[in-house]
């Protein structure tokens, strides 16, 4: 068994053959996504990989943040995996238990806590995890089957297809946008959104700007006489994927243009009219907790599916500080 502790060490050959063949794939676990995480001087990235006899079993990408600022940015520091680790298919638990053990040492000390964010069924490995002292949390996910048009119009309900329409007869247009200008106009609308309702911080324009300049991003903006009203951030993922990152509308001001509804419009349409076979609303909250927003989503016809999110608190103390002084941060927004 060999631990990789870098991106250099994984054998970009194999990375990229487990990347087609896994179950587990998805984009944020791919080479390109952590060149990207790389690109951008906020995060920390990481890669990490193991070996069993020269045959690579499973990747993990992820980043370093801090949110808040000054004294809080000591407790909030985390380390987030996007969509879930890169497994083989006949991975075994067993090396998967290494693995996880392997990558908490490399990390204890720069964090205070590490969340896996799952986007595909991880209920085989579940046992490694456990032993691994990772804790689990229930978690919602959407997704829209995208292989056949008709299909998704008829399981759009009534009154988003209502409302499709009404918006496009009240003049909004969906547009693909590149410029730093148009990218900067749907930024502060999105940072609008966050500050408002999301209460958590944003991450700097240069995330979007960058993103839309690589050849798997793409952002499209929602206009009405010219003015940028809403817009959706996705990534296409090898053409098996569309993944729905960020999206916003400013709806109350363009109620009757209902710029979030068109804005997800706009991804699932990607989607259908590239042949990617899947959009991926990624995340739809709790089950215990009412969800506004997967109320909103689960009105564009997808499957619901519960995959969950792994934790594991490398700092207790701080950790419970931290969620602390997250809620006050965001009384401090409001």
């Amino acid at each position: 068994m060999k631990f990789l502790s870098s991106a250099s060490e994984i054998d970009a050959m194999q990375w990229r053959l487990l990347v087609q063949e896994s179950r587990t794939a998805t984009f944020f676990q791919t080479r390109e996504c952590y060149d990207f995480y790389a690109a951008l001087p906020f995060f920390e990235p990481f890669a990490f990989g193991i070996e069993q006899n020269n045959d690579l079993q499973a990747v993990a990408v992820g980043y370093i943040e801090k949110n808040g600022f000054g004294f809080f940015k000591n407790f909030t520091k985390r380390a987030i995996i996007q969509g879930g680790i890169l497994l083989k298919n006949d991975a075994k638990n067993d090396v998967i238990g290494i693995f996880l053990d392997e990558i908490i040492k490399k990390i204890n000390k720069e964090t205070i806590f590490l969340e896996i964010r799952n986007l595909n069924d991880y209920s085989q490995w579940k046992p490694a995890f456990e032993k691994a002292k990772f804790l689990y949390q229930k978690h919602y996910n959407i997704f829209i089957e995208t292989t056949d048009v008709q299909k998704v119009m008829c399981n759009l309900s009534q009154s988003k297809r209502r409302q499709i329409k009404i918006a496009r007869q009240n003049g909004s247009e969906i547009s693909q946008i590149t410029n730093i200008e148009e990218i900067t106009e749907l930024y502060y609308c999105l940072k609008k959104l966050y500050n408002s309702k999301i209460k958590t911080p944003l991450f700097p324009v240069e995330f979007f700007v960058t993103l839309s300049q690589k050849d798997f991003g793409e952002i499209f903006a929602i206009k009405c006489d010219g003015k940028i009203i809403g817009g959706i951030v996705v990534v296409n993922f090898i053409d098996k994927a569309v993944y729905e990152w960020f999206v916003c509308g400013c709806d109350r001001e363009f109620h009757r243009n209902y710029p979030s509804v068109l804005a997800t419009w706009a991804g699932i349409d990607f989607a259908l009219q590239n042949g990617i076979p899947k959009f991926d609303f990624m995340g739809a909250g709790v089950p215990e907790k009412p969800y506004g927003v997967r109320e909103f989503k689960s009105k564009f016809g997808g499957k619901q599916v519960e995959y969950g999110r792994f934790y594991y608190v490398f700092n207790p103390f701080k950790y419970k500080l931290g969620k602390v002084g997250v809620k006050f941060l965001k009384l401090l927004s409001k």
